[in-house]
C-alpha cells in the first residue's frame, strides 16, 4: 500500500478572539468552514451573482480551485465518490471545549493538499478578512496573530505571516505519508481510535453507530485515494480489495460512542442540511493493523467521512500494543 504521490503542507494560524467564540463544539467546524468559504469567494470573485460555471474567469480563479473542483477523471475506479474532496481542512482549535475563550491565542489547524498548496496566499488573506468582519450570528471578531507552516510534530517552523506584516510568504514543509510514521506503528496490533469531532461514515448506505474498523478503513481508503489523484501524483500502487481484507480481519473490542447532530444552513442556497456524526472512542485488535498504520496517519491530518474539510472526522490515533 502506497500513498507515496500524495503532499501535504500543514500549518498553525493563531487567532486571539476580542470576545470569544461562544458556539458549542460540533457547530463549530460548520461556522468556520462556512463563513471561510463566503469570505474567499467574496476576496476572489469579480461577480458574486455568477455561477462559477458560467464565469469566463473560472479557469483562473482560486475559487473554484478549491470548492468548486470538477469531476475531470469521472472514469478512474478508484475514486468512489460523486464529487473530489476539498483539498484543505480546517480543525477547530479546542475540539471539546464549549465556547473559544476571548483574549488568548487559540491555534486554528489548516492543512492543504498537494497543489493547492500554491494558493496558501489566498488563504491567508481569507482568515484576516474573516477576522475583521466577523463570523457568526454575533460576528465574533478576531484577528491572526500569526501563521507558521508546521512540521510533522505540529511544530511551528517557517514564518509564512506575522501581525503587522504586508506580505504573505508562501512558504511550507512538505509533507508525505512516511514523514508521519511514529514508533511502534509497523507493529501495531492494537490501537485505540479516539473520534474527536462528528464522524460520519457510511455502508452500503447506512450511517454507523459504531463504526467498526473495515468501514474506518474503507473510508479512509476512498478519501485518500480521491486526495491523491485530483491533487497528488495518483494513488499509486494501492490495492483497494487488499485494504479492505486486511481491515476486515481487525476486531473491535471497545466500541464507547454518542450521536452529535445539529443543522447547518447554506449561505449559498439558505437551504438547511443536517450536519451528524459520533463522537467516542473505540479499540480495535488484529495482525494486519501495523501495515494499515499509514492510511490511520493520513487520517489524523485530513480526517474521514463526511464534512471533513470542515473538521468533522477528526481521528486520533493510539498504538496499545
Amino acid at each position: 500500500m502506497s500513498f507515496h504521490g500524495l503532499r501535504l503542507h500543514r500549518y498553525s494560524v493563531r487567532l486571539v478572539f476580542e470576545r470569544g467564540l461562544d458556539v458549542p463544539a460540533q457547530g463549530r467546524g460548520v461556522l468556520f468552514r462556512g463563513a471561510f468559504g463566503d469570505e474567499f469567494r467574496r476576496l476572489a470573485c469579480h461577480d458574486v451573482s455568477l455561477d462559477c460555471k458560467a464565469c469566463m474567469l473560472a479557469p483562473s480563479c482560486p475559487y473554484p480551485a478549491v470548492f468548486r473542483p470538477e469531476l475531470t477523471m469521472p472514469d478512474v475506479p478508484i475514486v468512489r465518490m460523486r464529487e473530489p474532496p476539498r483539498p484543505f481542512v480546517l480543525s477547530d482549535p479546542l475540539p471539546e471545549s464549549p465556547a473559544l475563550p476571548a483574549r488568548v491565542p487559540v491555534s486554528l489547524a489548516l492543512t492543504v493538499v498537494g497543489n493547492a498548496h500554491r494558493l496558501i496566499p489566498h488563504f491567508a488573506a481569507t482568515l484576516r478578512r474573516l477576522g475583521e468582519v466577523g463570523m457568526g450570528w454575533e460576528r465574533a471578531r478576531f484577528r491572526v496573530a500569526s501563521i507558521h507552516a508546521v512540521d510533522a510534530g505540529d511544530v511551528p517552523r517557517d514564518e509564512v505571516w506575522q501581525e503587522g506584516g504586508s506580505v504573505v510568504r508562501p512558504v511550507g514543509i512538505p509533507l508525505t505519508v512516511e514523514d508521519l510514521a511514529r514508533p511502534g506503528d509497523a507493529e501495531a496490533k492494537r490501537i485505540r481510535v479516539r473520534y474527536r469531532t462528528a464522524t460520519l461514515l457510511r455502508a452500503d448506505g447506512v450511517a454507523q453507530e459504531r463504526p467498526s474498523f473495515g468501514v474506518l478503513l474503507r473510508r479512509l481508503r476512498d478519501r485518500m485515494s480521491a486526495l491523491s489523484v485530483f491533487y497528488g501524483e495518483g494513488p499509486g500502487d494501492v490495492d483497494v480489495d487488499a485494504i479492505a481484507r486486511r481491515a476486515d480481519a481487525v476486531e473491535t473490542v471497545v466500541a464507547e460512542f454518542h450521536r452529535a447532530k445539529w443543522k447547518r444552513t447554506s449561505a449559498r442556497t439558505g437551504q438547511r442540511h443536517p450536519v451528524e456524526g459520533v463522537i467516542g472512542e473505540a479499540v480495535y485488535e488484529g495482525e494486519g493493523l501495523g501495515e494499515l498504520m499509514p492510511l490511520l496517519r493520513l487520517g489524523e491530518v485530513l480526517h474521514v467521512g463526511k464534512y471533513a474539510s470542515f473538521g468533522n472526522g477528526k481521528i486520533e490515533v493510539q498504538v496499545l500494543g
